[in-house]
C-alpha cells in the first residue's frame, strides 16, 4: 500500500515536471 502510494506521488512529480517543462517552452 505505501509503495503504490508512493508510486503515485512519483507520476504525479513527473506529470508536474513535464508540464512546467512545457509551460516554460511555450513561452
Amino acid at each position: 500500500m505505501k509503495k503504490m502510494k508512493a508510486l503515485m506521488v512519483g507520476g504525479e512529480l513527473a506529470l508536474l515536471e513535464r508540464f512546467l517543462s512545457l509551460a516554460i517552452r511555450w513561452r
